[in-house]
């Protein structure tokens, strides 16, 4: 029997329909939803709902259901179910939520009888009294204790004798808690898992989070966030016992975790392979702990390929880094909410000391340290002290760096010298370090020069595995290095805005090897050079393009084959004779391999007394002439004109500087071919202050030998054994 009726339109999520009667009384009505459908395969479409039995007056969920019948439904004929309602189920719990310290909101798995679910008699709390019960809807009360919740305490909810519309009366439990608030280091990260791509034996595509509570409290996350580099995301609605594991994890993957407990978070963020900083602080913004990881801390090269989480060691040492992380050793690739794999003791006892200060404008000053500091005690200003200046305020900008703003100005002459004390490291190791700086005025020639070159750093001696150079202040001033360049092989870099003390030594070192050089006055900088083994120019210009220093140093310097391979420095020998080359350089004396920031080991008097030789002029163009010097010269004396003088009125008018050992010299006018010509060269000095002899050479611009112009007059083919002349062809 079919009816047809005009204007219905039934929607897919649900509604209210109703018959009415011509005298407008309600004959029969029904909120239907999908959620009467019990299987998710037929809530997507192609089944009816049919009323189970038509006897009760039940018109709710628990008396609907989609149709059995195998066509989808039954139209016009008996419902499939045939008044057969085998629901005999009673009322469950659907969510119990904490609204106030002394309430909590109950919702219903269905629509139980409205007298019953609000008799203060069905509901029962162990050390809790239900005060009041307030209707709030269909499937929802509110419960009022006579006292407020205790946040240490897992409290269980018992329901019973509550009808559902069916008739049937239910039982059900429920557990809940507040939870404390969670203090610093309460809760911390033990285990990420970026990179699960390829799959060892964890979740396939599944990146996920373990945090613990080392704290001996009940701890309730819903007041905790969670930030990385780009969001942050409060974690769930939940507790964590003390002493517990979980795990957290994307909404979509809480399910991969089967027989652990693991936590979907909405906005859980994307999980950098090679590393980022992960902060945990509560709702009101009080820290509670960080990791800055890195795909270095893994220590194992096939590991970090994917498919392993990195994993901490001791738990108590909760703001170590590489030295606390390391790839998981369980055969699955992790361990997830269980006990790390790698556990082990592995405490910090090691005080904190800086690792570098560094000098912003007049009144800033940038403090960076060697570890992951306290964060209370990194930014308390009775934690540093600096004579002569008044620290305003500290600025915090991660847990190993922080920037101290001055009350005024620094006097640009003047060396201060920085005292830190009782800043500590997050386990409560005491930092007492100090570090001297100033702005220092700008270096002159032969003021600041390269003592010690590590070339080769490997293999390690006893000094790290780093490249670093060591310069040295000649002066009797402080130093400023800020507006000094380094360059090698065409390249340049400045030098930080730091300063260097009068006759001192200072390491220059890259800014990711800095940490390695905890114990001596090391400067970080971006874009150090890679020094080459076999040798290359180095060069220190001040700001006004002003040679400071510069060595052409080379592997043939070490004079002992065995440190030649690596391992050890060069080192000045004499400090004076600072043009020397091969006869004031040699390989380090010092078992460690090297002096970094130390008087060097082969440090002895070396002066250059020798004068310096012409060792050749040649004829380049008619225009130009290049002069050869056996070692450096002054480059002052090298430009004076006056200390050229070519006979037949041809003058020097200009001197071009190749190095320090050559020039090139502009004639005018240009030189007449067939023409002898004669050059002497005189008041001329070496770096060291010894003069060149007067020297006469002959030179001219020949004119194209014709045949036997030029003859060969002797051949000295085999000089061995030697008779009286040197072992050389000739």
């Amino acid at each position: 029997n079919i009816l047809g009726v005009s204007s219905i339109t039934l929607t897919n999520s649900g509604s209210t329909l109703q018959i009415i009667a011509q005298d407008g009384d309600l004959v029969s009505e029904i909120t239907y939803s999908d959620t009467f459908y019990r299987a998710d395969s037929t809530r997507e479409g192609g089944y009816s709902l049919e009323l189970i039995d038509f006897n009760n007056d039940c018109r709710k969920a628990a008396n609907w259901a989609e149709s059995q019948d195998p066509s989808g439904g039954t139209p016009g004929k008996v419902n499939s179910y045939n008044n057969q309602n085998t629901d005999n189920q009673g009322v469950k719990l659907e969510k119990v939520q904490i609204t106030a310290n002394n309430k909590l909101n109950v919702k219903f798995e269905e629509e139980p009888d409205s007298v019953s679910m609000v008799r203060l008699a069905n509901y029962s709390i162990s050390g809790l009294t239900v005060s009041t019960i307030d209707f709030v809807d269909a499937q929802t009360v509110d419960l009022t204790f006579s006292a407020n919740l205790n946040p240490s305490t897992v409290y269980t909810l018992i329901t019973q004798n509550i009808e559902d519309c069916l008739g049937n009366l239910g039982r059900d439990t429920a557990t809940f808690a507040q939870g404390a608030r969670a203090a610093k280091y309460d809760l911390i990260i033990t285990e990420i898992m970026a990179d699960p791509d390829p799959k060892v034996g964890q979740p396939k595509d599944v990146e996920y989070l373990e945090i613990f509570n080392r704290s001996s409290k009940l701890i309730n996350l819903s007041t905790v966030l969670l930030s990385d580099g780009t969001s942050t995301k409060v974690l769930p609605d939940e507790v964590i016992s003390a002493g517990e594991y979980l795990i957290l994890t994307t909404t979509s993957k809480a399910d991969s975790f089967p027989n652990i407990r693991a936590l979907g978070m909405v906005g859980f963020p994307s999980l950098a392979n090679t590393g980022e900083l992960l902060i945990l602080r509560d709702t009101a913004g009080e820290f509670i702990f960080s990791v800055d990881y890195s795909d270095s801390w893994y220590g194992d090269v096939n590991k970090k390929n994917g498919g392993y989480s990195l994993e901490i060691i001791d738990p108590t040492n909760f703001c170590g880094e590489a030295d606390n992380w390391k790839a998981s050793e369980d055969p699955t690739g992790g361990t997830p909410a269980l006990q790390n794999s790698v556990f082990a003791s592995n405490l910090d006892t090691q005080n904190p000391e800086l690792n570098f200060i560094e000098l912003l404008g007049n009144q800033r000053l940038k403090v960076v340290y060697s570890e992951v500091m306290d964060s209370t005690s990194l930014v308390s200003l009775a934690n540093y002290t600096i004579a002569g200046l008044s620290i305003a305020s500290i600025e915090f900008v991660n847990f190993k760096e922080v920037i101290l703003n001055f009350q005024s100005p620094i006097d640009e002459n003047l060396g201060y010298t920085l005292t830190v004390s009782n800043t500590s490291d997050c386990v409560g190791n005491l930092a007492s370090d100090s570090r001297n700086f100033g702005k220092g005025r700008m270096p002159l020639a032969g003021e600041l020069l390269i003592t010690e070159i590590m070339a080769d750093p490997t293999p390690e001696v006893g000094l790290p595995d780093s490249e670093y150079l060591e310069i040295y202040n000649t002066s009797n001033d402080l130093i400023s290095l800020g507006n000094v360049e380094l360059r090698d092989s065409g390249n340049s870099r400045n030098l930080p805005d730091a300063s260097i003390p009068a006759n001192s030594y200072l390491l220059l070192v890259s800014t990711t090897q800095i940490a390695n050089f905890p114990d001596v006055e090391a400067l970080a900088v971006t874009s150090f050079p890679s020094l080459t083994n076999a040798g290359e120019v180095l060069e220190l210009y001040n700001s006004n393009n002003e040679l400071l220093h510069r060595v052409d140093y080379s592997d043939e310097w070490y004079g002992d084959e065995q440190k030649n391979d690596g391992g050890y420095s060069l080192e000045m020998i004499d400090l004076n004779n600072l043009c020397g080359e091969a006869e004031n350089w040699k390989a380090s004396q010092d078992p460690s391999g090297g002096t970094p920031s130390a008087q060097n080991s082969v440090f002895a008097d070396n002066p250059d007394n020798t004068a310096p030789l012409v060792l050749n002029v040649e004829v380049i163009s008619n225009t130009l002439l290049k002069v050869v010097f056996s070692e450096k010269m002054d480059t002052t004396s090298l430009k004076n004109l006056a200390a050229y003088q070519i006979d037949n009125i041809i003058a020097v008018s200009a001197v071009q500087l190749d190095g320090e050992k050559m020039v090139q010299l502009e004639l005018n006018p240009a030189l007449a071919p067939n023409t002898i010509y004669k050059l002497t060269i005189s008041q001329l000095f070496d770096c060291s202050g010894n003069e060149l002899e007067a020297v006469e050479f002959e030179f001219g611009e020949g004119i194209e030998a014709e045949f036997n112009d030029v003859l060969i007059t002797e051949i000295f083919a085999d000089p061995t054994p030697s008779v009286a002349l040197p072992e050389r062809e000739f």
